[in-house]
């Protein structure tokens, strides 16, 4: 799998002294969440997020002996939404959250509900 007119997956490729050309992805498409749902259906080897993969029954993690770097995670929102006391504390969990994401070892999400211990009772 690869991306169309992206050169992303491409350019990496390169780093890794592996060269590929667009042409080596028969399957090929820009919008990240159709990329996804293609290579959960099985058209490819795809590249995603440790934890989202792992988090899927419908694929399995390939060893391809590289390391790739770690990607930066931004946590956005307009200042004036981050004001509002809810939305700051959203924020503020997510923030703590989101400090170990790729420090740990990748497991699979535990769905179910997140109960703040901290949250006012209404």
């Amino acid at each position: 799998m690869g991306y169309d007119s992206n050169d992303l997956i491409l350019r990496s490729m390169l780093t890794w002294a592996c060269p590929a050309q667009r042409s080596a992805s028969a399957m090929r498409c820009d919008n990240q969440a159709t990329y996804w749902q293609l290579v959960r259906a099985g058209c490819g080897i795809g590249f995603c997020q440790s934890s989202v993969g792992c988090a899927d029954d419908a694929v399995q993690e390939l060893d391809l002996g590289v390391e790739i770097a770690p990607l930066p995670l931004w946590l956005t929102a307009h200042a004036a939404m981050r004001e509002t006391p809810r939305i700051r504390r959203v924020w503020t969990l997510l923030a703590k959250a989101l400090k170990n994401v790729g420090k740990t070892p990748s497991q699979p999400l535990n769905a179910g509900p997140v109960i703040d211990p901290e949250a006012p009772c209404e």
